[in-house]
């Protein structure tokens, strides 16, 4: 089966010191759960050793907002949830009787700019991701792994054992932000490429929890190892550079780097190499890319040339990425070639481009 994931990133030239700002999410939802004892379960945002081993918990996913821009982010919340406040797994527990017995699992968040793990309380209308703090958090990009744990001791369960949920939905969700305190303004962040409606309210379709989508079926979920046959996730993430002046990319003899692509490939193997495709697109899905004014009366546009990891794109091609390895990688994404001519015919103005990233595993 082919996976495909799909991500933006902004591109910056300006001849006028103007930056535009913005937030982004991504949601990378695991591809299967398992129980281990909470200080055996470790991500890298949460060490291990951050749930206790009195609780079974399992990893579900992760959220990473991104800023740009020099837009901060503050009290980032789950909204417009559509799941339950508590799940009820079925399956054994000899201490309580015979037979499979029903007990209770929350969802739980840790993030990176706390050190312990938290309960989401997901049955009222927010679930705060930083408490009710309006503090700019400063870890950019802020992560956040969701996790279900048990509400009643790991002691109560038997290794080995499946569980399944009697009752309960893992649900969906929206991401809200405060914009600014003075004036006072709330916002939504678009979530693995959602569409904010004009004026501003709630994206039309949540994220799911769960892999799958809104009402999937949740496997039995084993207290034990992970089987060998979990597929290997890849995570995407941009982090861009900012604003740039044009002269800095004039020709190709020298380029500048305006952003970072970061993969984590998850559930691979140590010693082995895994591939994706990369595609790179503009709005047109032409194959050359330029540079346009936001101010479009003028109409000026500059031609640049990208590359991707010191390689060349053109727009709509494949690009190879096969030296990733289990865990994090990175690599550069630059832009260059621009007439210098052009450039300095520019009218002042802030001069940007959108660029898609799809992201396609060779399996």
């Amino acid at each position: 089966m082919v996976r495909r994931l799909l991500l933006t990133v902004l591109l910056f030239s300006c001849s006028v010191m103007l930056l535009f700002s913005a937030l982004s999410a991504t949601y990378t939802p695991q591809p299967y759960l398992a129980f281990k004892l909470g200080n055996e379960v470790s991500t890298p945002n949460t060490p291990a050793g951050s749930f206790s081993s009195n609780r079974l918990v399992s990893h579900m996913g992760t959220i990473v907002i991104t800023a740009t821009g020099g837009s901060p982010i503050i009290h980032p919340r789950m909204v417009n949830y559509n799941g339950s406040n508590h799940i009820w797994l079925a399956g054994p527990m000899p201490t309580w009787g015979p037979g499979d017995q029903i007990s209770q699992f929350n969802i739980w968040a840790k993030t990176s700019f706390k050190t312990e793990p938290f309960e989401l309380w997901l049955g009222d209308s927010e679930a705060p991701l930083n408490g009710w703090s309006q503090e700019v958090i400063t870890q950019n990009p802020f992560i956040v792994d969701l996790f279900l744990a048990s509400h009643q001791p790991s002691s109560l369960y038997v290794k080995d054992a499946v569980y399944t949920i009697s009752s309960g939905s893992f649900g969906s969700f929206n991401i809200k932000v405060l914009e600014s305190k003075s004036p006072w303004k709330e916002g939504y962040v678009p979530v693995n490429n959602q569409t904010i409606p004009p004026g501003g309210g709630p994206p039309a379709t949540p994220i799911p929890i769960p892999e799958g989508g809104p009402g999937a079926p949740i496997p039995e979920i084993p207290y034990g190892d992970i089987p060998e046959t979990t597929p290997v996730s890849y995570g995407l993430t941009i982090i861009e550079d900012g604003s740039f002046d044009l002269d800095q990319a004039c020709g190709y003899n020298q380029s500048v780097q305006v952003a970072t692509a970061h993969m984590t490939v998850s559930h691979g193997e140590a010693n082995k190499k895994y591939k994706v495709d990369i595609i790179f697109r503009n709005v047109e899905n032409s194959p050359t890319f330029t540079l346009k004014g936001e101010d479009s009366n003028h109409g000026y546009e500059i031609p640049y040339a990208l590359m991707f990891g010191g390689e060349l794109v053109t727009g709509g091609a494949v690009n190879e990425w096969y030296t990733l390895d289990n865990g994090a990688n990175q690599r550069t994404i630059a832009v260059t070639g621009i007439n210098q001519t052009i450039a300095s015919g520019a009218p002042a103005d802030n001069y940007k481009d959108t660029i898609y990233v799809e992201v396609i595993p060779v399996e």
